[in-house]
């Protein structure tokens, strides 16, 4: 009795430990980003170091903006050898054809393309292929009728069926396998953290709930397996609210408001600025891993402005938006935000 208690409390150490450094993981992450507005890419590249001595399965993405870094240090070996791994990842090497034709690909040594085209998979990453093949059939089967003109109406009944199996088959796929990650079945060619069997569960909102997914996506967020952005607009998307405040970065959107108030909102975008509420919703996502909004807003501007060599895909997860039918309701809510110049 006494060793299966021990093994339990070494098992649930286990998994608090690995909790904890994916959350170091993605501080250093962030810490990281915030480097490369600076253009500190020394430090970039410190901070990398330490992300990845915390996670042993970065993101693709971060792989790639860690060499990046290593780039502007002149670091090239560094850089082949985390290109390498995406290339493991199923990473395609004429992706980096863009980095070539870059003003940075134009002064990196000559040889560095020629070794970077040379790469080849190792196989010391082994991906599920079949698990790979399962997934891509839950996006082919949604969108299937759904492409069809009117296939909401003509077809609703069998789409409902078959966003039913897709839950039913992405559920039994995670009790096997865990929530699927880019180590099981490769990244996107643009290094998007976004896989496309999400799909299933993207389609579930307040109102269209075939299962519950709250609890199992802020268990593949604390695993490290899914992208806290990623995860966390999933959890909103499927609840409703915006505790969260995942995508902090707003458009309003009024068709019954006056000129004026037209005026005030149109072609902008807007982040919060009330101290409290901003520090209220910082504290529900620093405990799914998500940077404080002030730090997104940085880099989110960063992204729309000056980003050239990065994958921060600040503008893919970062823009949401409000909806109001009445004045008030828009004169309200601008009494808690700024402008993003």
């Amino acid at each position: 009795m006494q060793k299966i208690i021990l093994i339990i409390l070494f098992i649930i150490n286990s998994q608090l430990s690995k909790s904890q450094n994916i959350e170091e993981y993605y501080k250093s992450i962030n810490q990281a980003e915030l480097a490369i507005v600076d253009s500190n890419y020394l430090q970039a590249v410190i901070d990398y170091e330490l992300a990845f001595k915390y996670n042993q399965q970065p993101l693709g993405k971060d792989i790639y903006n860690f060499a990046i870094c290593n780039l502007f240090e002149s670091n090239f070996e560094k850089s082949i050898v985390l290109f390498q791994q995406l290339v493991d990842l199923e990473y395609n090497i004429a992706n980096f054809s863009e980095l070539k034709k870059s003003e940075l690909g134009k002064i990196l040594p000559l040889d560095f393309f020629r070794k970077i085209e040379n790469l080849k998979p190792t196989g010391r990453i082994k991906l599920n292929y079949s698990l790979r093949d399962s997934l891509k059939q839950i996006w082919e089967r949604d969108q299937h009728f759904r492409k069809i003109e009117d296939g909401y109406k003509i077809h609703a009944d069998t789409i409902k069926k078959i966003d039913i199996e897709n839950d039913s088959l992405l559920k039994n796929i995670i009790k096997l396998h865990g929530y699927p990650n880019e180590y099981l079945i490769g990244v996107n060619q643009n290094l998007y953290p976004s896989l496309s069997f999400d799909i299933a569960i993207w389609r579930q909102t307040p109102h269209n709930q075939i299962s519950r997914w709250v609890d199992v996506l802020k268990e593949a967020i604390w695993e490290g397996n899914i992208e806290p952005h990623i995860g966390v607009g999933l959890i909103q998307n499927h609840v409703g609210g915006d505790s969260y405040n995942v995508w902090p970065i707003k458009e309003i959107l009024c068709k019954n408001c006056t000129v004026d108030i037209q005026k005030k909102i149109d072609g902008k975008v807007f982040y919060f600025q009330n101290t409290a509420k901003k520090e209220k919703t910082d504290e529900f996502r620093e405990g799914v891993y998500l940077e404080k909004i002030d730090d997104f807003v940085i880099k989110y501007t960063y992204d729309v402005k000056k980003n050239k060599y990065f994958k921060f895909f600040c503008t893919f997860t970062g823009l949401g938006n409000y909806q109001f039918e009445k004045e008030e309701d828009v004169l309200a809510i601008l009494k808690d935000l700024s402008v993003l110049d």
